[in-house]
């Protein structure tokens, strides 16, 4: 049993990297830290949005209890919800 839990992890995880980008990174573009921070916060709710969404959609075999953007202490969001914000390609 705990080889086939890898061996899912593993394929699971295979071709899913996703990119992620931080408030540091955007003050960097020239954005105040404020409007930083709001930006990754409305773009980490908006993915946690998009895995419940999938989450109930979806009947795959292992199932995660919750969004790993759903920590309010972490200072990431994924960049393509970033980008759909922000109306523009950062990188």
């Amino acid at each position: 049993m705990k080889y086939i839990r890898f061996y899912l992890l593993k394929k699971l995880k295979k071709g899913r990297n996703m990119k992620t980008i931080n408030h540091k990174e955007l003050i960097k573009l020239g954005f105040s830290k404020a409007a930083a921070k709001n930006i990754i916060r409305n773009g980490k709710s908006i993915a946690v949005q998009r895995f419940k969404d999938s989450r109930n959609n979806n009947c795959d075999v292992l199932q995660l209890s919750k969004s790993p953007f759903e920590n309010k202490r972490l200072d990431l969001a994924p960049l393509d919800i970033i980008e759909e914000l922000l109306g523009f390609q950062i990188f």
